[in-house]
């Protein structure tokens, strides 16, 4: 059996879409007092690997409106 279809926009009652630009920046800080981004797991070659392989990290970053960390907060991601 198909799991899938295709639905028409106008059977769901969406009109015509609506593009949205959005230009922020995402800052992603690993080291100091109070950083963002904090490896919680990782595999036993994590260490030697020289990507990282088996890191896995939990972030909380912030997202401003300019390339400057002290620029204008608009969200955490």
């Amino acid at each position: 059996p198909r799991f899938d279809r295709t639905l028409s926009p106008k059977s769901l009652g969406l009109q015509k879409e609506k593009l949205s630009h959005f230009h922020f920046y995402f800052h992603d800080i690993v080291s100091g007092q109070n950083p963002t981004a904090v490896r919680v797991a990782q595999a036993p070659i994590t260490n030697q690997s020289p990507t990282l392989f088996g890191a896995v990290m939990m972030a909380g970053d912030p997202l401003t409106v300019g390339p400057k960390a002290n620029s204008k907060l608009v969200g955490k991601a």
